[in-house]
């Protein structure tokens, strides 16, 4: 049996998110799936340095440079809870329109999951941590 080929793209593709939705290639906008798909990858991007340094933490796959696989499925993970967020609301909403949702805006940074998977993947030393003048 051949090995399956893992789309690589990073930014991850509408149609890698379309199947983490388990969507048909006629289900969701196009235009807004990539804004979920490019949105959390920028995030990724910026939470591990690769923001202001594309070239780190990556890996080399035959003649390619590319992001480790656990960054695919990071983006694919948040962008789908986002959408699924978006699109259905928070769990247990309250039915009354006039009450106050309780708890974080919907997908609010990573999910716990993702954080993990990028745990491995930090951003360099000093990232983050505000500037201060010499004495």
């Amino acid at each position: 049996m051949p090995e399956p080929v893992i789309d690589r793209t990073w930014p991850i593709t509408v149609a890698t998110l379309r199947k983490a939705l388990g969507y048909g290639t006629d289900q969701g906008d196009d235009d807004e799936l990539a804004l979920f798909a490019q949105a959390a990858c920028e995030l990724i991007d910026l939470l591990t340095g690769r923001a202001s340094d594309p070239t780190r933490h990556t890996v080399t796959v035959g003649e390619s440079t590319v992001v480790p696989i656990v960054f695919i499925n990071a983006a694919r993970e948040t962008a789908k809870l986002w959408w699924q967020q978006s699109k259905n609301g928070p769990r247990g909403a309250v039915s009354d329109p006039g009450a106050q949702v309780q708890g974080p805006p919907m997908g609010a940074a990573l999910p716990r999951k993702v954080e993990g998977w990028l745990a491995d993947y930090p951003p360099p030393p000093g990232f983050g941590q505000p500037i201060t003048e010499a004495e």
